[in-house]
């Protein structure tokens, strides 16, 4: 999953905490099924595992350099001893507490997290094909052979007015399905089971270099409100998301899709509100009030079912007006 960019698309949700906690390990891309074996594993509290456990098994100490940017090791689901083996195995020498993607993608948006690989590959995709069509110019933007401008390079392969860094998905994120985002040197060594762990050392570093995402705070929304708003909206939309999990088996189909639809937009709303990024804080704040209701009316309410009933109860009226007469 982490070699392949196809497959990276939906792991990379679960790489996206940069709290290292059991919350992290129920933290899961919509593409990609639940692994609650690895579970418990999602712990800062556990240091290294007495009695050589650490040689064996995949532990706390060894999944935390899994999650540690870039986190291309260590990518055993139970036995370490196959990372060790095929050279893919990294041990924790110095305590950083550092998680999360490299760049992190500075949103609690699930939406865009879920999404935000596929940007990736698309910004990726396209610096491929400017790269291609660069071969063909002459070096100045100009189609050696045509006269012309390729579609109004710099000559860097950069299109002019294309900024860098834009959310906003193209088709080129196709021409990176099929190829590796991390290579590993091929290596099947039996000695390295043996290789000693390294002790640990103390972080000497004089400061963080990484600051956690906590909101981008520029938008004109008190703290307090913020944090009281997200808390009530939070709670609402986890209790509509628990009743869905429990009626969803009894609805309608049509009721069911739409209520999953309505709900994770009314999500995707709130934790958008919870960036606080000046233009799209108020905005997101009142589409999660205007789709809570939509939820929530469609769960009781259930419309598609509704309709389906009245429809059949009014074909069963004609049927017996039509045999009276």
């Amino acid at each position: 999953m982490h070699e392949w960019h196809v497959m990276w698309i939906g792991h990379s949700v679960h790489h996206s905490g940069e709290d290292y906690n059991m919350a992290t390990g129920l933290r899961q891309g919509v593409v990609q099924p639940m692994m609650g074996y690895m579970y418990w594993i999602h712990t800062d509290l556990v240091n290294r595992l007495p009695l050589g456990l650490e040689y064996i098994f995949n532990t706390p100490m060894a999944h935390r350099m899994h999650h540690r940017p870039p986190g291309n090791c260590n990518y055993a689901g139970m036995l370490i001893i196959w990372d060790r083996m095929f050279g893919t195995y990294v041990p924790e020498v110095v305590r950083q507490d550092v998680y999360g993607l490299h760049p992190q993608p500075n949103t609690f948006d699930p939406v865009k997290l879920n999404a935000a690989h596929l940007v990736e590959m698309s910004q990726l995709g396209d610096e491929m094909a400017k790269k291609a069509n660069y071969k063909k110019t002459d070096g100045d933007g100009d189609v050696v052979g045509d006269g012309g401008s390729s579609g109004g390079g710099d000559g860097n392969g950069v299109g002019k007015g294309e900024a860098k860094g834009d959310d906003t998905i193209s088709f080129s994120w196709w021409r990176l399905v099929f190829k590796k985002r991390a290579n590993h040197r091929m290596v099947c060594d039996l000695r390295l089971l043996f290789k000693p762990i390294p002790p640990m050392r103390a972080d000497v570093r004089g400061e963080k270099k990484r600051v956690k995402w906590d909101g981008a705070k520029t938008a004109n929304w008190s703290p307090w409100l913020v944090a009281l708003y997200v808390t009530f909206v939070g709670l609402l939309v986890a209790v509509g998301g628990v009743g869905l999990l429990l009626k969803s088996h009894s609805m309608h189909l049509a009721d069911a899709f739409a209520s999953v639809v309505v709900w994770c937009l009314a999500s995707s709303a709130i934790l958008r509100f919870a960036d606080q990024e000046q233009n799209t804080a108020s905005k997101a704040a009142i589409q999660s009030a205007l789709l809570l209701p939509v939820f929530f009316g469609i769960l009781v309410a259930r419309p598609a079912e509704l309709a389906l009933a009245t429809a059949v109860a009014s074909g069963a009226t004609s049927g017996v007006y039509n045999t009276s007469v």
